[in-house]
Formats: structure tokens, C-alpha cells, sequence
């Protein structure tokens, strides 16, 4: 399989997270939680729960736009999510990731406390795990943007990974040890080291 056949599979996993009809709103979504109250329904539009006391998310949740939990005390996101958007979860409390869960824009976990990725993570563009706690990456993990491994610990790339943009390993051990993954050949290497930015093509 190709890198274009990869990205196409996935996204057609979640190429059906569309604007929901009859869910509430976001700001709907947003008191409710705030209260501690149960979220029943689907989310139309963006769920901004930045700064807020939300220490937790339903299973099965469903938001047709971006999710944005930054600086709250939430740590996991939950089983079956599909955000239709992007989900920004940097500089939180994230340690755990749960399965099944599908986004279709940008996964952003800046400095969150996760030590592993599930093997059935869905991502439609970015993913960003710069100065997380993981020390490996899953297998078979397919990335349609650009992966940011910067300030990881990560010593070393999956030979079945696949990334449609860069690969962004400033400042991690895999400087060291590099060997480029047959599945991104095409791909682009970014990275600092002694000699300044170095570029990795096949």
C-alpha cells in the first residue's frame, strides 16, 4: 500500500464526522459540563472548555468542530471520540489516550503527560507530541501531515510509519540513531544538531 492509498484509507474512517444535526451547541456542551452534568448529545460546532474546571469527557463523544481542552485538569481522552475538527490538548494533563477515537484535523499534545499512543489513533492531519513523555511510537501509525517528535525521547521511528509532510525529531535521540522508514522515503527529516538543521531525503 501506498502512502496516498494510507492517508486515503483513514480518512475515510472519518470522513462521515460531519456538522451534526439536532446535537447542541457548543456553548450548550460547555455549561453542561462546567455543571458536571452528563453529556448526552452530540456537539454541533466548536467546544471550547479552555481554562475550565471540566475534569472529564464522556465516551462516545461526538463534535463536528474543534475541541479545545487546554489548561484544564482533564487526563484522558476518552474511548470512541470523533472530533470533526482539531483538538488541542497542549500544555494539559493528558496521560492517557483511550481507543477507537478518530479526528479529523490536528491532534495537539504539546508537554502532555502521555507515555504511549493507542495502536488505533485516527488522525486526518497534524500530529504534534513535542515534549511528551513517549519513548516509542505505535506500529502502523499513519500521519497525513506533518509528526512532531521534537523533545521526546523517542530513539527510534517505526519502519511501518507513514507521514504525508515532515517529520519534525529536534532536540530527541533519534538524531543519533537514524534510519529512514521505508513507508516515507519521500518524506522530509527536520531536525537540530551539532551542525545546525539537517534535511533527510531518500
Amino acid at each position: 500500500m501506498n502512502l496516498q492509498e494510507s492517508i486515503r484509507n483513514d480518512l475515510n474512517k472519518i470522513n462521515t464526522i460531519n456538522e451534526t444535526e439536532g446535537g447542541i451547541s457548543g456553548e450548550e456542551a460547555r455549561e453542561l459540563l462546567i455543571q458536571g452534568e452528563y453529556l448526552e448529545d452530540s456537539v454541533s460546532g466548536d467546544l471550547n472548555l479552555n481554562g475550565t474546571e471540566v475534569t472529564s469527557l464522556p465516551e462516545d463523544m461526538m463534535v463536528s468542530g474543534s475541541l479545545d481542552i487546554q489548561n484544564t485538569a482533564i487526563s484522558e481522552l476518552p474511548d470512541y471520540m470523533e472530533v470533526g475538527g482539531d483538538v488541542f490538548a497542549n500544555n494539559g494533563r493528558i496521560s492517557s489516550i483511550g481507543a477507537d477515537i478518530y479526528i479529523k484535523g490536528s491532534l495537539f499534545l504539546e508537554d502532555a503527560k502521555i507515555t504511549e499512543l493507542p495502536d488505533d489513533l485516527t488522525i486526518g492531519e497534524d500530529l504534534d507530541l513535542e515534549g511528551t513523555k513517549l519513548t516509542s511510537l505505535p506500529n502502523d501509525l499513519r500521519v497525513p501531515g506533518n509528526l512532531s517528535v521534537r523533545r521526546t525521547r523517542i530513539t527510534k521511528l517505526p519502519d511501518d510509519l507513514v507521514v504525508g509532510g515532515y517529520i519534525d525529531v529536534t532536540n530527541t535521540p533519534v538524531l543519533d540513531k537514524y534510519q529512514l522508514p521505508k513507508n516515507i522515503s519521500k518524506a522530509q527529516l527536520r531536525g537540530e544538531n551539532r551542525t545546525g538543521n539537517s534535511r533527510y531525503d531518500s
